[in-house]
């Protein structure tokens, strides 16, 4: 027997807090309050500053007034919370983390709210920004403070202290017996037992070397890791908490699911990805007799590797336990590479053997590949859904289009003439509703299946018996079921398949509001040509409708910004002095700025005048480009498209609106070269350009663009 000395340095802090709500004066006199009093003034200062602005509703002025509107209601709230010590009763959630974190990006986002207020010529504007870098200071000088109180692990209303202590323990390893001293020479073979009770610390110091023909494949044992727990068991255990039925639950439920953890490394089982990344302990603040009701709530991570040792280290230090056993037991690096059983290292042999027969497991279980290239990389605790994704990107690397089709072209035929009683009862009914409302087209661009089709129309018919005079207001309009409710840009009232009818009611019935606005955009539109020197004012070609109203509001934002560019400066001299060659379009916030593939200058609502002159100029010839490109393409495209529906017997023929002109050709070019060597089974189906395949349930048959011969 062997006995050595464990040495812990133990950390152990201590909380007092009085758990009521109470008013405290006091604290408008400390720094923290009077810092938050000064912001609080400031945030309602500057605030006041944009709203009694003419010019309130630019982006400028909304983004201050967000930033100081927010900062003022978090501020405030949290100034109540420590004046009546709110934050001491609940202690326990981290209130200076969560201060310290806002107060910092507040001060980044003040920094940036009023570098644009000052950059504009309107003085309520600059006021604001002279209040706004005030306020990004004092909320700068809260993040110190905070930063500070964190760093010295204090909390935020109450008292915590911190206690050092060492402690020391004996533990005793068994020695090799002569059996296993010539077992491990290679004199005598090995028996199971003998290998179970063979001491690691031997081999580390290399006093019994290993033969070269021997190689050694053992785990850490169950004991072992006991042995190096065993600390912990003492902190943590349940039954120390007795008294504490709260501390005690909660130490019992995380011990059943780490001892789970631990065995299923110890067995060389994948861990479940349900599996939680951090288990809470409770440990005693101190033993101490007035300290024992006070205790720390610690959270122990839980590695996702097959490093044992790593885990166990981990454990430990988390609790500020010494690892000093842990650090003698065998290590368990990853080995990647082939490495013949001559060699010397135990750690290096024994990781080689073990991920072998791990990973030609996972392989024979999931039939992951063929080759071990391909597996080399492989995670063990990769998650079901990767190797799914795998298996269907094999699949789709080796699927060419005739193997596709033969194989749904069963389905699609099925699916199609099933769907063909269900279209004609919708083609009456819509023509029924058509002439019941006086409408001049009813037309359905939602994507959904030609049932949810005949849903909205039977939902239609139901809100004109209803409120047959509410819907007088659609006569003579144009009805399209699209993906929103308002009034598009071409004047056609669309109805969200999603709402319910009311909202369709409410729009209805206020339908002259949008129309206003809609007659409005040749205005807009006009005005913003003129500035940018003629240039044409477009939508795009191969995207969603937008609605009339926030469309005008795009508008008058990108005007804006271009006069506040033209008020400071001039356009380049490198400019054609004509720029009705080419075409803008305007769209949300959220919008590219980006050359489209048909040659459209696509712009966001929100765009700065500079950034937008500086993108004009250096894309004005590649605009041009495609746009001379589309106008040759779009008459091949409608040539092949003829071609293709003619030949295959197609009952229709149609793209998604991601597929440019380019790519359809190159498709269809595709389709009726390898109808002329093969036969493609597409007659009396419906088929769709898209850049996947499937089948959809009215038996429209999708393919990619980019599909293999």
């Amino acid at each position: 027997m062997s006995e050595f000395t464990q040495t812990a340095t133990v950390t152990q802090q201590q909380t007092v807090v009085q758990p009521y709500i109470r008013y405290d004066p006091e604290y408008v006199r400390t720094i923290p309050g009077i810092v938050k009093i000064a912001c609080i003034v400031l945030n309602l200062i500057g605030f006041i500053c944009i709203e009694f602005s003419y010019f309130s509703y630019r982006p400028q002025g909304s983004f201050f007034n967000t930033v100081s509107m927010l900062g003022f209601w978090f501020t405030g709230i949290m100034f109540v919370f420590y004046l009546f010590h709110v934050c001491e009763k609940f202690h326990k959630i981290p209130w200076l983390k969560i201060e310290l974190y806002f107060c910092a990006a507040w001060a980044v986002l003040y920094m940036i709210a009023s570098s644009v207020a000052a950059a504009t010529s309107i003085e309520a504007f600059q006021a604001a920004a002279f209040f706004g870098y005030c306020a990004m200071i004092g909320y700068g000088v809260d993040a110190f403070l905070k930063f500070k109180s964190v760093r010295a692990g204090e909390i935020a209303q109450g008292s915590r202290t911190v206690h050092v202590q060492q402690q020391q323990q004996t533990v005793s390893t068994p020695s090799l017996t002569v059996r296993d001293t010539e077992a491990i020479r290679g004199d005598k073979p090995f028996q199971n037992a003998q290998v179970q009770q063979l001491s690691i610390s031997l081999v580390h110091k290399g006093l019994y070397p290993f033969p070269s023909t021997l190689l050694l494949r053992r785990m850490i044992s169950s004991s072992e890791v006991a042995t190096a727990l065993r600390p912990f068991y003492f902190a943590v255990h349940p039954d120390l908490f007795g008294r504490y039925p709260q501390q005690r639950q909660v130490n019992e439920d995380s011990l059943k699911l780490l001892s789970a953890h631990l065995e299923s490394l110890l067995s060389q089982r994948r861990v479940l990805p349900s599996t939680p990344r951090t288990l809470p302990f409770y440990i005693r603040a101190s033993n101490a007799p007035q300290d024992r009701g006070t205790f720390n709530l610690v959270k122990v991570p839980l590695e996702r590797t097959v490093d044992t040792k790593m885990v166990l280290r981990r454990i430990l230090e988390s609790c500020n336990l010494s690892t000093e056993y842990v650090d003698k037991m065998p290590a368990t690096k990853n080995s990647t590479s082939n490495q013949s059983a001559s060699s010397t290292s135990y750690e290096e042999g024994f990781q080689q053997q073990y991920q072998q027969s791990f990973y030609y497991k996972k392989r024979s279980e999931h039939n992951f590949g063929r080759d071990e290239e391909e597996n080399e990389d492989d995670s063990p605790f990769e998650k079901e859904f990767d190797l799914f994704q795998f298996r269907i990107k094999k699949v789709r690397e080796n699927e060419t289009l005739k193997k596709w089709i033969r194989k749904h072209v069963v389905t699609a035929t099925v699916r199609t003439k099933a769907v063909q009683e269900l279209q004609e009862e919708v083609e009456k009914l819509r023509e029924d509703v058509t002439k019941r409302l006086g409408l001049r087209e009813i037309i359905y661009d939602c994507g959904w299946n030609v049932e949810h089709f005949r849903g909205c129309l039977k939902s239609l018919e139901k809100l004109s018996e209803l409120h047959p005079g509410a819907l007088d207001g659609l006569k003579d309009r144009t009805l399209v079921f699209a993906a929103f409710t308002g009034v598009s840009l071409e004047g056609h009232v669309m109805l969200f398949t999603g709402d319910v009818q009311r909202n369709w009611l409410e729009l209805i019935k206020t339908i002259d509001k949008h129309d206003s606005y809609l007659s409005k955009l040749p205005a807009y539109e006009y005005a913003l040509s003129q500035v940018l020197r003629n240039i044409r004012i477009g939508r795009r070609k191969f995207m969603p409708k937008a609605q009339a109203m926030a469309y005008a509001s795009h508008l008058r934002k990108i005007t804006t910004a271009l006069l506040d560019y033209l008020g400071k400066s001039k356009f380049p001299k490198s400019w054609p002095t004509d720029l009705s060659q080419f075409e803008l379009v305007v769209e949300s916030e959220a919008g590219p700025l980006m050359v489209s593939p048909t040659g459209q200058l696509i712009v966001p609502a929100t765009c700065p005048g500079s950034l937008l002159v500086d993108f004009l100029s250096t894309h004005l010839a590649e605009a041009l480009e495609k746009q001379n490109s589309y106008d040759r393409q779009k008459h091949i495209e409608r040539d092949l498209h003829a071609r293709c529906v003619a030949q295959f017997r197609l009952l229709s023929l149609t793209k998604d609106d991601s597929v440019t002109p380019d790519r359809m050709i190159e498709c269809l070019e595709k389709l009726l070269a390898q109808g002329v060597k093969d036969t493609l089974e597409l007659a009396d189906l419906n088929l769709t350009i898209t850049t996947y395949y499937s089948v959809l349930t009215d038996g429209t048959v999708c393919i990619p663009w980019d599909w293999k011969q």
